[in-house]
């Protein structure tokens, strides 16, 4: 069966897209055929989802589920928000520019900190230098630039 997509590509039946599922303690290999193929993207990473209806097939000795025709899908929960992240840095140093406060990682890298956000701690730079290494829970999105900074201990 080939079906229409909304910007009149052709979908064929032999479209195929290969994600791997994962849970707490284990994975299983899906092939999504068909129209299933364009319903999960790597957007949908992290996602919840429930399958009715899938096959399974053994390759190589191991179990693999595909979809088929009378295959659903649905969305239980969206992937969380990955353009923002909470980690524990150890800060080492700490580079004052007019902009913004540049904070050296113990791993090297360079994290952005707004002035505002580094008067959040209540110590001027010469007081945080003084604490070095100080290890902190650090938001901060996928370029790097910190939105919260907390001393998780000194």
């Amino acid at each position: 069966m080939i079906g229409e997509k909304e910007i009149g590509e052709k979908i064929t039946p032999w479209q195929r897209r290969d994600m791997v599922l994962k849970n707490t303690n284990s994975t299983i290999k899906l092939k999504l055929w068909g129209e299933k193929a364009d319903e999960i993207t790597e957007e949908h990473d992290g996602a919840t989802f429930l399958f009715t209806n899938v096959e399974v097939d053994m390759f190589k000795q191991k179990p693999e589920l595909k979809t088929t025709n009378l295959t659903r899908l649905e969305i239980l929960s969206q992937p969380p928000d990955k353009s923002i992240k909470v980690v524990k840095q150890i800060i080492c140093g700490i580079d004052p520019t007019v902009e913004h406060m540049v904070l050296l990682t113990k791993e090297c890298k360079q994290l952005i900190c707004d002035h505002e956000v580094f008067k959040s701690l209540s110590l001027g730079v010469d007081a945080f230098r003084s604490l070095f290494p100080v290890e902190c829970n650090i938001t901060a999105d996928q370029q790097n630039k910190v939105t919260t900074i907390t001393i998780a201990r000194h």
